[in-house]
């Protein structure tokens, strides 16, 4: 019997240091999970660095890279695509700016441009332009509670007071029987089932008197600050169009290009308009074009396009394609204010939708070489000249 309980221990023994064990394991588990892990990284996308970061590398994977040259413009640094002349026959420097969310070898448009002109004797340049701030939100609208109101009788007559007085009696009252069953509301229930029918259905809901006052929409607190941030972003965009653009064409100037024109598309065409408001000549001199291909207003632009140009009297294209985003109307009102206007240097071309926009002979391609060799040729002279 001693030898049976003696032997009938051990188990009782090996199960109490394996709780022992348990226990432990549990107290150091539960210690783990106290322990605050380490917030990860968050990381959001930027699909405008990576657009620019990704044409970069397909220029140095094609052994194009003397083609990327590095500007500064407000202490940022950014990139251009550089093609000297390669005629012998210097006619000017052209600087292109693409659209939003496009690139400076945009295939549809801006690499045909900026590869066909440089052997007919333009050196082009292409450059990276700053991403607009997002537009803001819509507020929302506020909207009042309508309460009914008991009609006034001080201004009605005694005619109308009298047949308010007869359809008053014709109503019964709301406590008075009805032979007719009255829905929710209180009115009669025109071809209503028995009432025996009725017997299984809920009961009807009570007669609402007006409807229950709206909620009231949350006050931002920090509408100020919000407002304040999106001037800040929106003079920041601002300023950094107009820096970049300015660095450009002082990088053509420094490379001995004197006879300039720029060609925008989209919504870049805001800006350049408003470099050549603000650098144009005098009637009798020439040096600076302005070519507009698809041309929007900016949302971000205080000053419509439009009216920009009709500020302008110099050697201008404006040129319409199939990609066009703006409403017809709106080409043909820009184009009838400039010729009320007069001004005769300005031109509208519209393209057929049939043109190949990455063909190296493309129309548009032709059109402009055309226009730049009847409205902009330039000539070559010693420095001191």
């Amino acid at each position: 019997l001693f030898s049976v309980l003696l032997l009938g221990g051990f188990p009782a023994v090996a199960l109490a240091e394996t709780e022992t064990e348990t226990d432990t394991n549990t107290e150091t588990n539960t210690d783990d999970a106290t322990m605050v892990a380490p917030p990860l990284p968050r990381v959001a996308a930027n699909p405008h660095q990576d657009r620019h970061q990704a044409l970069q590398r397909f220029l140095r994977e094609q052994g194009r890279q003397h083609e990327i040259v590095s500007l500064i413009a407000n202490e940022t640094e950014f990139y251009g695509l550089f093609l000297r002349e390669s005629r012998g026959k210097p006619q000017g420097g052209i600087l292109l700016l693409h659209d939003q969310h496009q690139h400076g070898h945009w295939p549809t448009l801006i690499a045909p441009l900026r590869e066909h002109l440089p052997p007919l004797g333009w050196t082009t340049l292409a450059i990276e332009l700053t991403s607009p701030p997002p537009l803001p939100i819509p507020e929302r609208g506020v909207y009042e509670v309508m309460t009914a109101e008991e009609p006034s009788t001080e201004n009605l007559d005694e005619t109308d007071l009298n047949n308010s007085e007869m359809a008053d009696d014709a109503v019964p009252a709301n406590n008075a029987p009805t032979s007719e069953p009255l829905d929710s509301n209180g009115l009669a229930l025109t071809g209503a089932p028995e009432q025996d029918d009725l017997a299984d259905n809920e009961p009807a809901l009570p007669r609402l008197e007006r409807l229950p006052p709206a909620r009231p929409w949350a006050e931002n607190p920090s509408s100020a600050e919000a407002q304040t941030n999106e001037r800040t972003a929106q003079q920041r965009y601002e300023d950094d169009m107009h820096a970049r653009i300015e660095a450009a064409m002082r990088y053509l100037q420094q490379h001995g290009q004197l006879n300039l024109v720029i060609i925008a598309t989209g919504d870049s065409a805001n800006w350049a308009a408003a470099y050549v408001q603000k650098h144009r000549r005098n009637e009798q001199e020439r040096g600076l074009g302005l070519v507009l291909v698809d041309a929007m207003d900016d949302p971000w632009h205080a000053i419509p396009l439009t009216q920009q140009l009709s500020e302008l009297d110099i050697p201008l294209l404006d040129v319409i394609t199939a990609l066009n985003r703006q409403a017809p109307r709106d080409n043909q009102r820009r184009a009838g204010t400039m010729r009320h206007k007069q001004r005769e240097q300005y031109q509208q071309l519209v393209l057929p939708a049939y043109d190949h926009y990455h063909h190296t002979s493309s129309l548009l391609n032709r059109r402009v070489q055309g226009w730049l060799r009847s409205q902009m040729k330039g000539s070559e002279f010693k420095t001191g000249q």
